[in-house]
């Protein structure tokens, strides 16, 4: 696989490894939003559930060390909500028989922001399998390799998975707007874009920093 490395996240995970406060609350805000919102996605909106994994993972990416060969500190970070949710509830991301007549690539939607949340309800009725190798690919710009290694599938499983999902945003595009909406000039991919953690969250995962590293001191 091919590292995909945000330098700035990467340096901040070493810090907040080491117990720099600072950079753990960088981290806390860079990626606490995308977490839920990746979270939500699998485990649905029950209350507290999708801020619990996103609290594991943050945490989660400060104590223990990322297995040999991780891309990056956000590939890391998404593994880990993955893995917490697939620890907790059922959580098959597999290719079924009748995954196997999308034989063909299909392009992308562009998901934008507000493209994104004008397809959610098209999203939500997916099957999971179909729906997170969409978003990780065309909303958090993962590629090929890097979503294979987050949903730990072969790449080959993970192209059968994103045409499927594609073809039903395709569908619901046509639907919604008449045609697929070009890409917007310039404007980045969507991310999985969040509202962040709530103050609450926010001042628990500190806390919970604090007593790691005084307890790791001692």
């Amino acid at each position: 696989m091919a590292p995909t490395s945000d330098r700035s996240s990467d340096n901040a995970l070493e810090l907040a490894r080491a117990g720099d406060e600072a950079s753990f609350l960088l981290l806390v805000d860079t990626y606490g939003g995308r977490l839920s919102r990746l979270a939500r996605e699998i485990v649905g909106s029950a209350p507290g559930r999708a801020e619990t994994l996103a609290r594991e993972a943050l945490l989660g990416v400060v104590q223990n060390a990322p297995p040999p060969g991780t891309p990056s500190a956000r590939l890391w970070l998404l593994r880990l909500v993955v893995e917490a949710a697939r620890n907790r509830w059922p959580l098959e991301v597999a290719v079924h028989p009748e995954d196997a007549a999308f034989a063909h690539d299909v392009p992308p939607v562009p998901l934008d922001g507000p493209v994104l949340d004008a397809l959610q309800p098209a999203l939500a009725e997916m099957p999971l399998r179909h729906r997170l190798p969409v978003l990780l690919a065309d909303a958090e710009g993962c590629g090929e390799a890097e979503a294979a290694w987050l949903l730990s599938i072969a790449p080959a499983d993970q192209r059968v998975l994103l045409r499927c999902g594609r073809a039903a945003l395709h569908r619901a595009a046509n639907a919604r707007f008449g045609s697929v909406p070009p890409p917007q000039p310039g404007a980045p991919l969507g991310r999985l874009r969040g509202d962040g953690l709530s103050e609450r969250a926010r001042n628990r995962l500190l806390i919970t920093y604090r007593t790691a590293f005084r307890g790791s001191l001692r």
